[in-house]
């Protein structure tokens, strides 16, 4: 068997020899298309003694990348976190900022768990969405035009 030439490694298309990869070698994370990305940004207070904090989870990030992100978020913040399972965790309420600051990135994040506010119309018992711009008051009845 000849001996493979090492200079043109990486062109190699197929082969049926186990080759062990480093890690520079190894293919990025493969994320998503950003409009297929899930990032959502949650408030929680479990397991914390009632302390808020925001995560932000669903990001297709390297670790470094990840960590980075976090540092740079943190600042903006003016508080702790870290970086860690995947998920950022930055002490405190901050969701709207975080929101601001990553679609200043270019990625889209909702808000997860905060409730929409609602406003009771004024002629019918009906909740609808206080961001609406027009809302239809009435009643329609099946057999009436």
């Amino acid at each position: 068997m000849a001996a493979r030439d090492t200079h043109h490694a990486d062109t190699l298309v197929y082969g049926s020899e186990p080759r062990a990869r480093t890690p520079a070698a190894a293919p990025p994370a493969a994320a998503a298309p950003p409009d297929r990305r899930s990032v959502r940004i949650w408030l929680e207070k479990k397991g914390r003694n009632g302390t808020p904090v925001s995560i932000v989870r669903g990001l297709a990030l390297a670790p470094a990348a990840l960590a980075e992100l976090a540092s740079t978020l943190k600042r903006a913040c003016g508080t702790g976190g870290t970086a860690q399972d995947g998920e950022i965790i930055i002490q405190g309420d901050h969701r709207e900022r975080i929101a601001a600051l990553l679609a200043r990135a270019g990625v889209a994040a909702k808000l997860a768990g905060h409730p929409i506010p609602v406003r009771k119309c004024r002629h019918i018992d009906l909740e609808v969405p206080a961001d609406t711009e027009i809302v239809i008051e009435g009643r329609f009845l099946p057999n009436e035009r």
